[in-house]
């Protein structure tokens, strides 16, 4: 494994961001009758184990590991199998890394202590300390906070392996695993082996347990000399040599590096042989097509080529130059922040996904490396409209929807930023829509209550299933003060408070509370939606619902975490809010 990615009523005047109303009451004009009964909504999901165990080697795309329902109306879902000790696991949806849920999700285990955390990204995986035959079910009862028990049920059905196999896998050998040729040497140390191998600059590899288990820069112990390998998750060579890597096996494995000299086979420097250009699908694979797709180098900046091309969805290409694919660029080039809108960079190719016109910018450096910036022409991300804030200027863009009040629907990308959309004009989905849509929305930019906002926006769904946004946690009351200041540019992100206690509904006003969050103080507000309030499949759930939860929370004393739209609501005050949608948002679990 190379890396683990690793896995979200209208509007009420000079309170929430959007278009003003006539009217100056907070309530919304939407009716607020008793909501009807609710009705179970499937999570249609195909929900998948992987990890370093059995044959799954963190394939994201084989189905041998998939979860299944427990029983029809319910959304739990389970399965059964061997699982030895060091073995490490994830949770993914539909083959993709994006949400994948990993040990701070689990909430129950059986026996304790059978499951701790393990490695990973930015998701840490759950690493089992015992063999056994487990039961394990994933329950999405609760959109935005899903749990994963754990529970040992025998001895393995089938016994754990009783040879260890170390092995190299990294940029070296296109990281094929396994590779008996580097198959590491057991030493007259017990539980050390070790190989030997020329590494050059910018290398970057993993070493492999038994072909499943991959340890990288996290386990690296001794480093001789210190600076010649680095990273933070692949190891990454930073000196050409001769290296000797020696994994130490035992309750926590460890890998020592020692460069011994300059390496057998002097490296290759590479030369930026120009004449770079795109093979793919495009063109049907000819790799001798230099010019149909050629990008021509930029004038006045160095080793930097760019064109913008019109793709068809589902177009897969690379990078080359010199008629071979000996100096291919692919997806691990692709720079991601901001991530470009309708790119796929999780296979072995670039795949667009949304049809239109793209511009590529290559920027060639040695050593087969280099940046690859593809900007989508025909969209702009959140970040790049923040960044610009032309008003008057129409904008489409994309996002996941993380809140919504009457028609005001707030936006967030996967790199944090967030915009209000105000959904009024054509393609009216205010009232349909969910928490944890994708969608496009097209509007025009202005400011409304201090922050970014698309006026009138048309929105069009782009995915009808859920992917909630994971909400960005706020450490403390200081660094709360800090976000409330001037800065709008984070107005509507979705935010999480861990340990606040709230005031009673209608202080200081209608559908209005106040969270006391350590020593600041948070006016909170219940969001109206009518997907949430009267409206299938998710009736019941909205502001009623949240104001009840809040009151018995409130009458109770009790100490909650609580998630919501951190947004100003107010042009005048610069007051900010946090706005509940839903009432799963309250009381979240730890």
């Amino acid at each position: 494994m190379k890396k683990l990615f690793l896995l979200p009523v209208l509007l009420l005047a000079l309170t929430a961001c959007g278009t003003t109303p006539s009217s100056s009451s907070e309530e919304p004009s939407s009716s607020s009758e008793e909501p009807s009964s609710s009705e179970f909504v499937a999570d249609t999901r195909v929900w998948s184990l992987v990890g370093s165990f059995g044959t799954s080697g963190w394939d994201n795309t084989g189905t041998a590991y998939d979860l299944v329902r427990v029983s029809a109306g319910v959304n739990q879902f389970e399965i059964t199998l061997d699982l030895y000790v060091d073995n490490e696991f994830a949770v993914i949806h539909d083959r993709s890394w994006t949400g994948q849920l990993g040990f701070s999700t689990i909430n129950s285990q059986t026996p304790d202590g059978c499951v701790i955390e393990g490695g990973g990204f930015d998701v840490k995986n759950a690493k089992m300390t015992q063999d056994g035959n487990y039961h394990i079910v994933l329950d999405t009862s609760n959109t935005f906070v899903p749990h994963i028990s754990v529970h040992r049920l025998s001895d393995p059905i089938v016994p754990p392996p009783a040879e260890v196999f170390w092995r190299i896998a990294g940029s070296m050998n296109s990281w094929l695993n396994p590779d008996d040729a580097m198959l590491f040497t057991e030493t007259a140390t017990d539980g050390t082996y070790e190989f030997t191998l020329d590494l050059y600059a910018a290398d970057e590899f993993k070493v492999v347990k038994n072909g499943a288990t991959w340890l990288g820069a996290t386990a690296l112990g001794t480093v001789t000399p210190a600076e010649s390998v680095g990273g933070t998750d692949n190891i990454v060579v930073a000196q050409h040599g001769n290296y000797t890597i020696q994994v130490v096996d035992g309750e926590t494995d460890v890998i020592n590096v020692t460069r011994l000299g300059d390496p057998i086979v002097p490296p290759v420097q590479e030369e930026d042989v120009g004449g770079w250009y795109l093979t793919g699908t495009i063109n049907s694979w000819t790799i001798t097509d230099t010019t149909t797709f050629a990008l021509p180098a930029v004038s006045g900046v160095d080793h930097t080529y760019e064109a913008t091309f019109a793709f068809a969805k589902d177009a897969e290409f690379v990078i080359n130059a010199g008629g071979t694919y000996d100096l291919k660029r692919g997806p691990s080039k692709v720079q991601l922040d901001p991530e470009p809108i309708g790119i796929d960079v999780s296979g072995d190719n670039i795949k667009v996904t949304i049809a239109g016109n793209y511009k590529v910018t290559f920027t060639w450096a040695t050593d087969l490396g280099g940046v690859i910036v593809i900007k989508n022409m025909d969209y702009s991300t959140i970040t790049e409209i923040l960044a610009e804030r032309t008003v008057s200027k129409v904008y489409t863009t994309r996002g996941t929807i993380v809140g919504i009040n009457g028609g005001s629907i707030f936006l967030e990308d996967a790199s944090g930023n967030a915009i209000n959309v105000y959904n009024s004009g054509t393609n009216v989905i205010k009232d349909e829509a969910l928490i944890g849509n994708v969608v496009d929305a097209t509007g025009t930019y202005k400011l409304y209550n201090n922050a970014a906002e698309l006026d009138v926006a048309s929105l069009t769904v782009v995915t009808e299933t859920l992917s909630p946004i994971t909400p960005f946690v706020i450490a403390d009351a200081a660094a709360l003060t800090a976000r409330m200041g001037t800065d709008y540019s984070m107005s509507g992100q979705l935010v999480r408070l861990n340990g606040v206690t709230v005031g009673p509904v209608g202080t200081p006003s209608s559908n209005n509370y106040v969270f006391t969050f350590g020593t600041t103080t948070l006016t909170g507000y219940s969001f109206f939606s009518l997907a949430y309030e009267t409206a299938n499949p998710a009736a019941g759930t909205g502001r009623t619902a949240v104001n009840a939860a809040i009151n018995a929370l409130n009458a109770a004393g009790t100490t909650f975490n609580v998630v919501g739209v951190l947004y100003c609501s107010s042009a005048t005050t610069g007051l900010w809010k946090l706005g509940i949608t839903n009432v799963s948002m309250v009381n979240v679990a730890a």
